[in-house]
């Protein structure tokens, strides 16, 4: 992800003190400043901040950290306080606690070639102006959900020329989401394609709305446009050797087909459906796969342990007790 630099002012502690935010993949952090006074704002609820380009930030999560202090006794001075975030919103208005997520869109870069389906590629390069149903691969409705795959078609020139064709996710839920809980669907999918590519992979450029795709097409027709907020997490140290392994050269499953795709949603759909009944068995499929082009007793023995997980598995006993204590023995 591009990092994000900018001047900010507060306005969650009714003194507009002014500040610098930063986020980073493993940080979101913002210092605030009071000229001869202290500067503080409580953390205990979300922090609001106006950005230099206009946008209001909403920060979750939040812990108060020392910050910089200068000058003499009984003079000017300067106070500052620094605050570390989990979660920051970037909107054109705040999201509060008690908002929800109605939808939420995101991309996994590195399961691109995955997710390449060539008749629907071709039919957005055969026309001039592709619209939105052009770049529609698939959707899966579920009970809770519905999950689609489209493409994002990005231009040069003012639109002239293609610049890009993306693959990207996107969740509507039957029931609004809080903020803590529609994450762990996002990752859901995350983990499927980690699997499927033999890597670990997260999501970018993640964005939510608090309106359905009906809701959100009624605004329109209504000359109102609402823009979703762009969600930024800290998600701690990156995993060096993970992250940049190559992964598989055939991916377990892609959408490369018609008969794949197939294959694809069905996986999907069930991954979905039975997460509570495989949630010992998600956790434990990427240890197996983490050993890259290695074979060791480690990586046989995460396999075991991912394979005891499944809940449809039973253990058999295959030798007689003679043969037991041979090989204790």
């Amino acid at each position: 992800m591009n990092e994000i630099h900018s001047h900010c002012v507060e306005l969650s502690s009714g003194e507009q003190f002014s500040g610098t935010l930063s986020i980073s993949r493993n940080s979101i952090q913002l210092k605030i400043f009071g000229f001869n006074q202290r500067p503080h704002c409580d953390c205990d609820g979300p922090i609001f901040l106006h950005t230099e380009k206009n946008e209001i930030v909403s920060l979750h999560t939040n812990i108060s950290l020392d910050g910089p202090n200068h000058g003499e006794p009984n003079r000017q001075f300067v106070a500052g306080e620094r605050i570390e975030s989990s979660l920051a919103i970037i909107g054109n208005s705040k999201w509060q606690l008690e908002d929800r997520v109605k939808r939420v869109s995101f991309s996994i870069p590195d399961a691109d070639k995955l997710l390449e389906d060539p008749q629907v590629i071709e039919r957005i390069i055969s026309k001039k102006n592709p619209d939105y149903i052009d770049s529609f691969v698939f959707s899966i409705e579920l009970s809770i959900l519905r999950i689609s795959l489209r493409y994002d078609v990005t231009w040069y020139g003012g639109g002239y020329t293609r610049h890009s064709i993306k693959p990207r996710f996107e969740i509507e839920f039957s029931d609004a989401q809080e903020l803590a809980s529609y994450l762990e669907y996002v990752l859901r999918v995350v983990q499927f394609l980690s699997y499927c590519s033999g890597k670990f992979l997260s999501p970018t450029d993640i964005k939510i709305s608090s309106l359905s795709e009906t809701e959100r097409d009624e605004a329109m027709r209504q000359n109102v446009y609402p823009t979703d907020f762009s969600v930024f997490y800290n998600w701690g140290t990156v995993d060096e050797a993970s992250s940049s392994k190559t992964g598989f050269a055939i991916g377990y499953l892609s959408v490369t087909n018609e008969k794949r795709k197939t294959l694809f949603k069905e996986s999907l759909s069930t991954w979905l459906s039975q997460e509570k009944n495989w949630e010992n068995a998600f956790r434990s499929i990427m240890p197996s796969l983490r050993h890259n082009n290695i074979f060791s007793g480690d990586r046989l023995m995460a396999a075991f342990r991912w394979f005891e997980q499944i809940p449809t598995a039973k253990a058999i006993q295959t030798l007689d007790e003679e043969d037991i204590t041979r090989i204790l023995n």
